[in-house]
């Protein structure tokens, strides 16, 4: 998933630089930007639906380890708030 989430990366900026670069230079940048990427874990975020998903997964392995409704509650709230 990382792996695809880079590539992706690298697409878009290729896309942007596309009209602003010559080709010679794009593919230098292009080599730099792979260079830079490759020592990080790149992810795309989530869609909505999948982030709410996550969250519903999350907050079941919270309540099979006995959270509290009440607390659950507030770790929704929070979540909700940082999404």
């Amino acid at each position: 998933m990382a792996i695809d989430a880079k590539v992706s990366l690298q697409q878009q900026i290729e896309n942007k630089l596309m009209t602003e670069v010559t080709a010679d230079t794009m593919n230098r940048m292009l080599r730099i930007v792979a260079d830079v990427l490759e020592g990080f874990d790149v992810r795309e975020i989530a869609p909505e639906e999948d982030q709410d998903d996550l969250l519903d997964c999350y907050l079941n392995a919270m309540r099979v380890q006995g959270r509290s409704e009440k607390t659950l509650h507030r770790y929704k709230y929070i979540i909700e708030k940082m999404m």
